[in-house]
């Protein structure tokens, strides 16, 4: 009997490329192993916050596939029922499932704190779950992906999304240019009831 561990306390794992936010993802429903396994390797590659999964089968807990071992890197959660399901104030929750209603996901604006959830191996995500989506995103392919493989293109999005790269040239063979290094913005002036004051600076 499996049972939900308490949320973590502490510091959030930062991802790479200086990506702005933070993310967690997890599958509902998973039954194999291996995607599992695979699914929190490339969690883990890409810099996942946490992952987790809803109503799991125990046979997919073994986790096969799984050779960086995610969970000795960052929190696995394991929740029964999308009931038990827990996520920090303020993070999204982003259904990754195939609607005709969805976002396309090459159009999404990934939000920076947020959950990614996936659907089982044959099925979709439960109408519960669905329920508690803030936002429900589909993959533009001809048919069904893996779930391991549904999960690697979403967090490879997010990081072209919301990481610091240099811009992609437009034609074939250009080579890119070089990343500007980072300038810190001048401090901006507000205006309030006692006057002028400078945003960040306290009063004293």
């Amino acid at each position: 009997m499996l049972t939900s561990p308490v949320w973590q306390t502490g510091a959030v794992k930062p991802n790479p490329q200086n990506t702005r936010g933070y993310f967690g993802i997890g599958a509902e429903s998973i039954s194999k192993s291996v995607n599992l396994g695979g699914l929190l390797r490339s969690a883990n590659a890409f810099g996942a916050s946490f992952a987790f999964t809803v109503d799991a089968d125990d046979r997919a807990l073994e986790k096969r596939g799984d050779t960086s071992k995610a969970d000795s890197h960052l929190p696995v959660y394991h929740w029964q029922t999308v009931h038990e399901m827990q996520l920090p104030k303020g993070c999204s929750l982003v259904g990754i499932e195939i609607l005709d209603d969805a976002t396309d996901l090459p159009s999404f604006p990934h939000p920076l704190q947020c959950a990614y959830v996936l659907g089982p191996e044959r099925g979709v995500l439960s109408a519960g779950l669905l329920a508690r989506c803030d936002h429900v995103v589909r993959i533009p392919t001809n048919f069904s992906l893996n779930v391991a493989t549904a999960g690697a293109i979403v967090m490879y999005d997010r990081l072209r999304a919301l990481g610091r790269f240099a811009p992609r040239p437009v034609g074939e063979g250009t080579v890119p240019l070089a990343l500007a290094p980072h300038v810190q913005g001048q401090p901006k002036r507000r205006r309030g009831q006692a006057g002028d004051r400078l945003e960040g600076q306290g009063q004293g």
